[in-house]
């Protein structure tokens, strides 16, 4: 009597899946509080990749371009600037900075690699673009902040 499909007792629902060899989809053993585990984790990874969530960069102030670790230009990158150009020449190569509302880049250099030139345009505080063969180093100073995230480094 007991083996009767029709005596359905408590308890004995998961047997008699086991003992027919039925299979049931995974998601149908879920529960509410794990589909809400499962959305939070899935916005946060989404938040993170898109940069939803993360930390606020500062905008542009100036630019400082260093030769060897001596400052030789400082370019203002506010809104009220106008945009320009300048040729350096540092260490046997000739360079071309470009600036405009907020960013700045080397436009053209006849150094060897061309790395400063294809870094493009750096607008962030913190941002830099180097030439290693020329010595020099173009970096991005921004405002200061109110307070500290306490991030030293941050890589893209």
């Amino acid at each position: 009597m007991a083996d009767h499909p029709d005596n359905n007792t408590a308890g004995t629902a998961s047997f008699d899946r086991a003992r027919r060899n039925v299979t049931i989809p995974w998601y149908r053993e879920l529960r509410w509080g794990d589909w809400l585990l499962y959305l939070l984790i899935a916005g946060l990874a989404v938040g993170l990749m898109t940069g939803l969530i993360g930390p606020v960069r500062q905008r542009a102030v100036r630019a400082v371009l260093s030769d060897s670790g001596r400052t030789i230009a400082q370019f203002d990158l506010s809104a009220e600037t106008e945009s320009g150009s300048k040729a350096i020449d540092a260490h046997g190569h000739h360079y071309v900075l470009e600036w405009e509302e907020g960013r700045i880049r080397f436009a053209e250099a006849d150094c060897p690699d061309q790395i400063c030139v294809r870094t493009g345009w750096i607008s962030r505080s913190g941002d830099m673009a180097a030439c290693v063969p020329g010595q020099l180093v173009l970096r991005i100073e921004g405002e200061a902040q109110e307070s500290d995230d306490g991030l030293d480094v941050i890589i893209r």
